[in-house]
């Protein structure tokens, strides 16, 4: 089963369609926060029905590339990653979708919708597993937050 329907009717379709005895392949997010997620995720390893997120900018020639450069060392080591998305359908003021809505898709709206596949995106190609993220400047690392910068002193030491 495909599910491409607003974000809040994610979770309840997902589980009916596991509990049916479904295959789900889900648009992201996968639900609307963390614990439906969670449950989805043990319902399909209970039932050992496949189940998964559809992410497509990870396949795009340019991803592949970019993954196989930071796979072969071509590149060097990776310290950090800064990233935008750039979408365009909500440019005008008349304009409007959906997902602008909280309640129908989910607190982190533009993040969870849109966002997801910079995450993924990031994650295809430098292998790093994403262990939090908060809406801040501050620089993620392959361990989370960033620690902080050491001053040019404690460098040279």
């Amino acid at each position: 089963m495909h599910i491409a329907v607003p974000n809040r009717f994610h979770y309840p379709m997902a589980k009916k369609a596991l509990l049916a005895g479904k295959h789900v392949m889900c648009e992201k997010p996968l639900a609307m926060n963390s614990k439906e997620s969670g449950e989805l995720v043990a319902l399909a390893r209970k039932t050992r029905l496949a189940a998964g997120v559809n992410y497509n900018v990870r396949y795009y020639p340019l991803s592949i590339q970019a993954r196989e450069m930071v796979r072969s060392g071509e590149i060097g080591r990776i310290y950090s990653v800064c990233g935008s998305y750039a979408q365009d359908w909500l440019l005008y003021p008349t304009d409007y979708n959906w997902r602008v809505l909280a309640k129908e898709g989910g607190e982190l709206r533009a993040v969870a919708d849109i966002g997801t596949h910079w995450l993924d995106l990031v994650h295809a190609i430098t292998g790093w597993r994403w262990k939090r993220c908060a809406r801040t400047s501050t620089p993620c690392t392959r361990s989370g937050i960033a620690p902080r910068a050491r001053s040019r002193r404690s460098r040279a030491r």
